[in-house]
């Protein structure tokens, strides 16, 4: 079993966190991690690289990754924690696997493989902010 953070996010009054939470916990049960630290931010993740709360937020899971409180962070879909695409999101990915941790998301199982592995299938994402917000993420297999 291990220790295991979980990331909520939504980004406007209208949204809730709360039809993320149950397939967010079936993933964690099913995968066998422990949850020890939920973060839940109500604010964007889209311009200028997140407003206050979220910048907030997710400097507070890199340093309890850091510290070690957690081995995983579950998102339910990448874009709750990054919407500008893979220019942001690898960056991200690296700061949290050089805390000893991996990122990976119930929606997109492609991103759940082996650290090494995020790097290469990253490169080949088109960045959401060139595409339209209901666009869906180019899925790659692995070779």
């Amino acid at each position: 079993m291990k220790d295991t953070a979980v990331w909520f996010r939504v980004s406007g009054d209208d949204q809730r966190a709360d039809n993320q939470v149950p397939e967010v916990g079936r993933f964690c049960q099913h995968h066998d991690l422990h949850v020890v630290r939920k973060f839940t931010v109500s604010d964007t993740a889209w311009k200028n690289g997140g407003g206050p709360e979220y910048k907030a937020e997710l400097a507070k899971a890199l340093e309890a990754a850091w510290r070690g409180e957690f081995k995983v962070l579950v998102v339910w879909a990448i874009d709750r924690i990054s919407r500008n695409g893979a220019e942001d999101l690898l960056p991200l990915i690296r700061q949290f696997r050089e805390r000893g941790m991996v990122l990976v998301s119930v929606q997109e199982s492609w991103l759940n493989g082996w650290r090494h592995d995020h790097d290469h299938v990253l490169v080949q994402i088109r960045p959401t902010s060139l595409v339209s917000q209901s666009a869906v993420p180019v899925r790659v297999s692995q070779a």
